[in-house]
């Protein structure tokens, strides 16, 4: 029987889990897309299939904002920064009391829908990935004018659009090389 990601399996007071799958509150879920097979002799599920690597919190990702609700905004193609790894599609969210150490009145006041943006993975679910954007070195990377959809160019603090003139606001990533170490 073929499987997906996230896909629930079997209770942990069942069977046991093997490769290709993972274990949350008692539950087993397959961590891959493949054939599900269990060995009746040693009670243990596993899924055959592409192996991919575990997304886990601290992998810093890049991603496309979505949507935006007033809560939460949801990230697609996600990739990791390194371009190494593959992730399996999973939603992606990124909620409001991640945006900044300080409040954050609203979403689009630091993203909006077409950014690109550099963000860190701060927990795993089954529900899907949360993101975090609070560090300085993350943020917009790329931000597109909600006028004209043209490219922004940074200067100093505004975003500004080469075609339609418009001044917008983002949380931009700073580079590395800008951040000052903690004193």
């Amino acid at each position: 029987m073929q499987v997906t990601p996230g896909e629930q399996l079997a209770f942990e007071e069942e069977l046991i889990g093997g490769r290709g799958t993972f274990t949350e509150n008692g539950v087993i879920y397959s961590s891959i897309k493949g054939e599900k097979i269990e060995d009746p002799k040693t009670r243990m599920i596993s899924v055959k299939g592409k192996e991919f690597e575990v997304v886990k919190p601290g992998d810093v990702v890049v991603g496309i904002v979505g949507s935006i609700s007033r809560q939460v905004a949801s990230i697609e193609s996600v990739t990791p920064e390194d371009k190494l790894k593959s992730y399996p599609s999973i939603k992606t969210f990124l909620r409001i009391s991640e945006l900044s150490n300080s409040y954050a009145e609203s979403m689009r006041s630091f993203i909006t829908i077409g950014d690109i943006i550099k963000a860190k993975i701060i927990e795993v679910k089954t529900l899907g990935i949360y993101l975090t954007i609070k560090q300085p070195e993350l943020g917009v990377v790329r931000a597109y004018c909600t006028n004209c959809k043209s490219e922004l160019t940074l200067r100093g603090r505004l975003l500004i659009c080469s075609e339609c003139g418009a001044k917008q606001q983002r949380k931009m990533a700073l580079p590395s090389n800008n951040i000052s170490a903690p004193q």
